[in-house]
């Protein structure tokens, strides 16, 4: 109900981008891609503490996730395949930052000067 609202109401917060975005001739799932490969940014972002960062990469990835299937719909490239895509790249983006950062103070605790000490 609130979903399908915003999902319809998108467009305006952001007036000309996805016009700008098609003429680019940007794919959907292009953005798609990006919005996973900047989650798994995040997540090493988080995981060695730089959570101001982290949390922007997040934002921006969150961003590429709203914008492709808008785009998707207005440069008449949806399809079967982006959706699924879509879908299963979100489970993946979702998985990647979450687990990074949970694992943040395990990394971020762990001594890397032990890694420069000659073996005996």
């Amino acid at each position: 109900m609130l979903e399908e609202r915003f999902k319809k109401d998108f467009p305006k917060l952001f007036p000309g981008a996805i016009d700008v975005l098609v003429r680019l001739n940007i794919k959907p799932n292009w953005l798609t891609t990006l919005g996973v490969v900047l989650a798994a940014v995040a997540g090493f972002l988080f995981a060695f503490g730089l959570f101001v960062y982290g949390g922007l990469a997040v934002l921006v990835s969150g961003l590429c996730d709203m914008f492709d299937g808008t785009l998707a719909r207005h440069s008449g490239d949806d399809s079967l395949f982006g959706t699924f895509y879509d879908s299963v790249m979100d489970r993946y983006a979702e998985q990647l930052w979450l687990t990074l950062f949970a694992k943040a103070p395990e990394i971020t605790l762990f001594d890397f000067r032990e890694l420069q000490r000659p073996l005996q």
